[in-house]
């Protein structure tokens, strides 16, 4: 079960260190939602809970206000190769949070001056563009599942049991 972080106010003023009011009341609403839903796990239906899009700043403040078990086991991220969430990443992996990140892995992220190599690789590994983004995110300790919103419109190249095994031995390489 993932729990997202409440949305901020409309009226409420740009807060870069994340310490006004307003994240004080989102702090407050989602430590509420989050210790009522603890109490409500069983064993058989909800193993774990974890967050959704939470950033290194709203985890830091869930973890000083909880016990060791009730912390998050998961957190759900966006990525793509443009947008590491370096610090929500290397944040989550300190504090033992399990990262399973919704991976963009579409080439038209890459920069301009990393075009060439990442050609050069591609026709060396004889690989999709996805492959190679997917395992730049596993190689991060990250679990990764494909972009749904990519899934819908370019399709799945992995439709079958045998495009899966032919992909997977191409990442032992």
């Amino acid at each position: 079960l993932c729990v997202p972080w409440p949305e901020a106010s409309e009226d409420a003023p740009h807060d870069p260190n994340h310490t006004g009011p307003d994240c004080r009341r989102q702090k407050k609403l989602f430590l509420r939602t989050w210790k009522a839903l603890h109490k409500k796990l069983v064993p058989d239906r909800v193993r774990w809970l974890g967050t959704e899009l939470l950033d290194a700043w709203q985890l830091e403040r869930v973890v000083e206000d909880v016990s060791e078990h009730e912390r998050p086991v998961f957190n759900l991220i966006e990525m793509d190769i443009s947008a590491p969430k370096t610090r929500t990443v290397t944040w989550c992996q300190a504090h033992g949070i399990e990262l399973l990140g919704m991976l963009d892995t579409s080439e038209h992220k890459i920069s301009t001056e990393e075009v060439g190599k990442f050609r050069e690789l591609q026709s060396e590994m004889d690989v999709e563009p996805s492959v190679i983004i997917t395992r730049w995110a596993v190689q991060r300790g990250v679990v990764t599942l494909p972009s749904l919103s990519r899934v819908v419109s370019e399709g799945s190249s992995l439709t079958s049991a045998e495009a899966y095994e032919a992909w997977a031995d191409k990442l032992k390489k």
